[in-house]
């Protein structure tokens, strides 16, 4: 949260900085978490051709939704057999309901929807809820490179295969087992235990580190680099500006704002590092 409010609160003075006025809205619609449902039914201003500093926040939101839902339902489900169903419901809820949105409306209207919403991707997180919960169990006993293989296999097929339909209802089911069996195996498995040295580089583990803030910030580069030097590009200037103000903005946010915050949540009581 404070580096968010922080990210918010700096958009909207770039906003009045760069157009000259500013809908209020739209900052307050980052700080409540609804940018994915604003982004579906009004939609945020461009910033003069660029993309708005809010509209990368609906994925966050989803996050943010799902934490909200998901806390007290762990709270409250006593038995670890009605955990398990309830995950699971979360599991198939939304693939029904990307299915019977893509049915029942527009072309126009479910492709966006069913990106941005909440009840149509919150199934994205459960996959690691159920890994968490369940363990991991491979199987029929399948050799640990071949499943980690088909889980490759199934990330790779669910961006090649550009049929719209299932682009919006079955892709984001076949993203979440893929991954469910590249992490379980990445996670327990021995034979692929130099992918975990990989994934433990010191280097990569710091960019870990950096991510939430790289989230927020390579979002605010983008925009000021279209800004000032229209759309995307391979073009060294471009690339520079960008990669210099998504690095240091997020090391700033990183060293300033998530580090003193976490000092304080261990402060009273924490157990976070």
């Amino acid at each position: 949260m404070p580096a968010l409010i922080v990210y918010i609160f700096l958009s909207f003075l770039l906003n009045i900085f760069l157009v000259g006025n500013i809908d209020l809205i739209e900052p307050i619609s980052a700080v409540f978490y609804v940018s994915n449902y604003y982004s579906v039914y009004i939609g945020y201003r461009d910033v003069n051709g660029a993309y708005s500093f809010y509209s990368i926040l609906w994925s966050l939101a989803i996050e943010e939704h799902f934490y909200l839902l998901f806390t007290p339902l762990i709270a409250y489900v006593k038995s670890r057999k009605k955990l398990i169903i309830s995950i699971f419901a979360v599991l198939v809820l939304p693939l029904m309901d990307r299915i019977f949105i893509a049915y029942y409306s527009t072309p126009e209207f479910f492709e966006s929807y069913t990106y941005y919403a909440t009840d149509t991707r919150i199934d994205s997180i459960a996959y690691g809820c159920v890994l968490a919960v369940l363990g991991y169990k491979r199987i029929f006993n399948i050799e640990t490179k071949v499943v980690f293989l088909i889980g490759i296999i199934g990330l790779v097929l669910s961006l090649l295969y550009r049929d719209e339909y299932f682009r919006n209802t079955y892709r984001y089911t076949l993203q979440g087992i893929s991954l469910y069996l590249v992490f379980g195996e990445v996670i327990f498995s021995e034979k692929l235990d130099v992918v975990r040295k990989i994934l433990s580089n010191k280097l990569i583990v710091y960019v870990g580190k950096l991510s939430y803030s790289m989230y927020l910030y390579h979002w605010f580069a983008v925009v000021l680099m279209m800004y000032y030097l229209g759309v995307a590009e391979l073009k060294s200037v471009w690339q520079i500006g960008y990669w210099s103000i998504a690095v240091g903005m997020s090391m700033l946010s990183y060293y300033f704002v998530e580090k003193p915050t976490l000092r304080l949540r261990i402060k009273y009581g924490s157990s976070a590092e």
